[in-house]
């Protein structure tokens, strides 16, 4: 297990209950003003995605969104999630990274990259 992926699973009890009820990152909301809307949908990265609170904002927001998170079940939760809201497939990909090694993400035009306090974490784990 990666020191990230131990992180993530020390610290789970206590960030899900914190985050599930909190509006919106204020980040995600500046992304949702300040980037432009067009015919074509921007696509924004949210790493560290968790059950999708920034997800689903953004989605609901008119971007398309690559989902990151290291956790499965987060993963089954936010797509399930996006299918109750009849968000189109196309516009929502989860991917099961740890965020330590390579994102395999190709060919795409990433707009924007959202991080609530993963990227720290995983830092802090490079550095320790």
């Amino acid at each position: 297990m990666s020191k990230s992926a131990k992180v993530h699973m020390e610290n789970l009890p206590f960030c899900h209950p914190l985050v599930e009820d909190l509006p919106p990152s204020k980040a995600v909301r500046f992304i949702a003003k300040a980037l432009p809307h067009g015919v074509k949908r921007p696509m924004i990265i949210d790493a560290g995605c968790g059950e999708g609170r920034d997800t689903l904002f953004l989605l609901d927001n008119g971007f398309s969104v690559i989902a990151l998170d290291i956790s499965r079940q987060n993963l089954y939760k936010l797509s399930k999630k996006a299918k109750d809201a009849k968000i189109p497939s196309e516009r929502l990909h989860c991917l099961n990274v740890d965020l330590v090694g390579s994102i395999p993400i190709k060919d795409a035009t990433i707009e924007a990259v959202s991080d609530v306090w993963v990227l720290v974490l995983v830092r802090n784990q490079l550095l320790a």
